[in-house]
């Protein structure tokens, strides 16, 4: 066993005296303080080898008995001994008695730059004086940080580190869909989150396809006629239209294209035109008790919403119409689907609803309301239902407004939430109440 006397680990002719100067503080040898104690009588072999295994078997019930650990030791003494040269200057250390404290102690392989580096930050009153209660508080931060970092290490969000995925975008990517699959059982449709497809577009005009793995499938570039033009257009947005097995794309020419991809096929089927400002966020959604209801909103730089409600996308077109040849694109007037020509087909625009760019639009089924936001303090978030005959609109004002949300439904029927993210450093969730009554 070993053991370290208090009365040897300073020695008396070592004792510091008030009168004495600090450079002839003598420091006690760390090869002296370890003094092994304990009887040194000598034992037969076969009691030796019995006490062996009696050990071993005692150790392996659970017990663990102590190594021998010199470094350990070593830095127990170390420590005493800068504690001592601390309790020695009541007024504290300056910045060289502090170099040479450490240089004697624990930081004899840091070079001066980090000696002075460590000192300026356990001087906290910047008083150019470090005493033992200052640097004993840097200490406990600092192992408490360490300790904090660790274990925000230890639960990582994701399971394993990321992979980098190489690809045929050479812009930014600007939208990343999942495109489900619709599957039935037993009567009623549900949507397949494990068989479908993954979606990205850049800015470029650059589409690609990707399996559930990850895997690269095909790539499109939706940008074909720009040699005639001064000026390269951007893509904006995107929204999968799964249930007729259609993709929308918005771009910088105010404009918004349908592009039909079912199985292997790539091909432009509706060309929506007439809009006044360009699209900045769009959304789908899709009624799963009726695959020929969905909802189609969009929103552009004025701050304005515009949403389509289909009544027959499935059985009679999105517009009420296929088209007449095979791979013909219709082009479709998106004022005159609001004033109500195309059958199948209701619109609705709500105009200036945010002073600002419209950044995300999404129909919320539980709430029967369009939910929109800005990067503005006075519109911020606006939630709305559109097809009452008086529209009821709730604005909610946010400093340095929205940059994006979510809603999450709950169990209960009455308790909703919608959780949003802002230029403030956090995220907020407000609770939308529906009652059965």
């Amino acid at each position: 066993m070993l053991t370290l006397p208090a009365s040897k680990a300073i020695s008396s002719n070592h004792h510091l005296h008030k009168g004495s100067d600090k450079s002839s503080i003598n420091l006690p040898e760390i090869k002296q303080t370890v003094q092994f104690t304990g009887s040194t009588k000598s034992v037969p072999k076969s009691e030796s080898t019995n006490t062996n295994s009696a050990k071993r078997k005692f150790t392996k019930k659970g017990d663990k008995k102590e190594e021998f650990d010199p470094d350990k030791i070593a830095a127990a003494v170390r420590y005493a001994q800068l504690q001592a040269i601390f309790a020695a200057d009541e007024d504290g250390l300056d910045i060289d008695e502090f170099k040479d404290a450490m240089r004697k102690t624990v930081g004899h392989r840091m070079t001066d730059t980090e000696i002075e580096f460590l000192f300026m930050k356990v001087d906290a009153n910047c008083d150019e004086k470090v005493d033992w209660e200052e640097y004993v508080t840097y200490n406990l931060l600092e192992y408490q940080g360490k300790t904090l970092m660790i274990e925000m290490m230890r639960q990582r969000p994701l399971p394993q580190e990321t992979t980098p995925i190489p690809s045929k975008h050479r812009e930014s990517i600007v939208a990343v869909k999942f495109y489900p699959s619709i599957q039935k059982k037993a009567g009623k449709n549900f949507i397949d989150h494990t068989n479908g497809k993954y979606v990205t577009l850049s800015k470029e005009g650059l589409m690609s396809t990707w399996n559930m793995n990850m895997k690269h499938l095909e790539s499109y570039h939706v940008i074909t006629d720009v040699a005639d033009r001064a000026t390269h257009p951007w893509m904006v947005d995107m929204a999968c239209m799964y249930n007729v097995g259609m993709i929308a794309l918005s771009s910088t020419d105010r404009d918004i294209t349908l592009y039909d991809i079912h199985g292997n096929n790539f091909l432009k089927r509706y060309y929506l035109t007439g809009l006044d400002d360009c699209i900045t966020c769009m959304d789908y959604w899709v009624n799963l008790q009726d695959l020929n209801h969905a909802i189609f909103a969009f929103g552009d730089t004025s701050g304005s919403v515009t949403v389509f409600v289909f009544d027959q996308c499935v059985t009679g077109g999105l517009f009420g119409c296929f088209g007449a040849k095979r791979n013909a694109c219709k082009q479709i007037s998106v004022p005159e689907i609001i004033r109500g020509f195309f059958k199948g087909a209701k619109g609705y625009r709500f105009n200036r609803l945010h002073s600002d760019w419209v950044l995300q639009v999404k129909y919320v089924p539980e709430l029967s309301s369009i939910v929109s936001c800005c990067q503005t303090t006075e519109t911020s978030l606006c939630v709305f239902e559109f097809e009452k005959k008086r529209t009821n609109q709730s604005v909610f004002k946010i400093n340095k407004g929205i940059l994006c949300f979510d809603y999450c439904r709950k169990t209960t029927y009455w308790s909703r939430e919608v959780w949003i993210i802002g230029l403030e450093y956090g995220t907020r969730m407000y609770v939308a109440k529906q009652y059965p009554f």
